[in-house]
């Protein structure tokens, strides 16, 4: 994948509160890598302690993963699904 579809697939994975679970040799992993895997505000997203997954809905162009955190504040993701393959 490209840096943007990893950094895309990384904030819906921290925002729908899935594990975080890698599965490559950190030693041989590329700068842009740590860089994605280390957000803080993402990880802070994915750890939050309510542990709930945001909602998605989607129309034929655009898709929304929304989420609600215990601090009040809320993560949304909006897609273009117009540039999906």
């Amino acid at each position: 994948m490209s840096v943007t579809e990893d950094e895309s697939h990384f904030t819906l994975w921290c925002i729908m509160s899935f594990p975080l679970i890698m599965g490559h040799d950190v030693r041989n992993q590329s700068a842009d890598t740590l860089r994605i895997l280390t957000n803080k505000e993402l990880l802070a997203v994915s750890a939050d302690p309510m542990g709930r997954a945001a909602r998605w809905a989607a129309t034929i162009h655009v898709s929304l993963a929304s989420g609600l955190h215990s601090s009040q504040d809320a993560s949304d993701i909006v897609a273009d699904r117009r540039w999906v393959s």
